[in-house]
C-alpha cells in the first residue's frame, strides 16, 4: 500500500495500512459473481455435485469466446455455510480470470524496478 486511496467498487482485504481485512457481505458476493463471472449462484442438490459443498464451471461464451461460468452451491448447506461457499467458488472465479491476464508488461516494469 503506497498510500493512494483505493476506489475499486469493491475491495477485499485492508484499505489502510493498519487497517482490518474487510470482506466482501453475502449481497456483494452475488454482485460480484453475476457482474465478474457472469454466473447466479444456484442451489443444488448434493448428489448433483458428488455431495460437494459447491462447484465452479468455467466454459466459454460460444459468440465471443469470452470465459462465463456456473456456480452451483448444495442447497442442505447452513446460510452462512452457503455464502462461505459461494465466496469460496467466486474465489476460483476470479483466479481464473487473473490468469487470462497478459502480465508482460507487469513482469517487465517489475524487472526494471529490480535492477
Amino acid at each position: 500500500m503506497d498510500g493512494q486511496p483505493i476506489t475499486a467498487r469493491y475491495v477485499v482485504g485492508r484499505r489502510t495500512v493498519r487497517g482490518e481485512d474487510v470482506a466482501l457481505t453475502p449481497a456483494e458476493l452475488y454482485t460480484v459473481s453475476e457482474k465478474v463471472l457472469g454466473a447466479t449462484p444456484k442451489a443444488v442438490t448434493g448428489k448433483s455435485i458428488a455431495g460437494d459443498g459447491g462447484r465452479l464451471s468455467p466454459a466459454a461464451d460460444p459468440i465471443t469466446g469470452d470465459p462465463v461460468f456456473g456456480l452451483v452451491y448444495n442447497q442442505s448447506l447452513k446460510p452462512g455455510v452457503q455464502d462461505d461457499t459461494i465466496a469460496h467458488e467466486v474465489g476460483h472465479g476470479i483466479d481464473y480470470l487473473a490468469k487470462t491476464i497478459d502480465q508482460t508488461d507487469i513482469k517487465t516494469a517489475r524487472r526494471r524496478r529490480r535492477n
